[in-house]
């Protein structure tokens, strides 16, 4: 597992730092209060495979796809339906179609769902992790990529 901190790789420990439990290596351990050694109980209550688990909960499993407003249009046209027409099959009000539509405004659950129902489309797809990553292990932003660690 990798340290929340600065990134390297052989977090051992977990640490509130500044409030927060994180996983970190044993020199980021300094930073913060001890909390548990995870090179004694790893895959147990609080272990390595809690705090993956954790860290996945973190991301995204679908996202809203590009385009999602044209996609909508090109439904609804297709079906030959007005934005007042859908607008009232969602009991929704047409502005919120309309920005949907112009992708002013992205759907909540609730809404999606409706539309996927009444379009029968999809708006999401999975998330591959295919983009191009900005960091520097290709893992995510850590604390240690923004913070100067004195």
């Amino acid at each position: 597992m990798d340290c929340e901190v600065c990134g390297s790789s052989g977090a051992s420990k977990t640490a509130e730092l500044e409030g927060s439990v994180m996983a970190v290596c044993d020199k980021c351990s300094s930073l913060g209060e001890v909390k548990r050694d995870l090179s004694v109980d790893v895959g147990g209550p609080g272990g390595e495979r809690e705090a993956k688990s954790w860290r996945e909960s973190l991301k995204p499993e679908r996202i809203l796809k590009r385009g999602y407003g044209s996609l909508l249009r090109q439904a609804r046209e297709d079906m030959g339906f007005t934005m007042e027409d859908v607008a009232r099959r969602l009991s929704e009000k047409e502005s919120v179609v309309r920005r949907v539509e112009n992708e002013k405004l992205r759907p909540n659950k609730e809404l999606s769902e409706k539309l996927e129902r009444l379009f029968e489309i999809d708006l999401f797809e999975d998330c591959t992790g295919n983009a191009p990553s900005l960091y520097k292990d290709g893992n995510g932003l850590t604390i240690g990529d923004v913070a100067n660690v004195k």
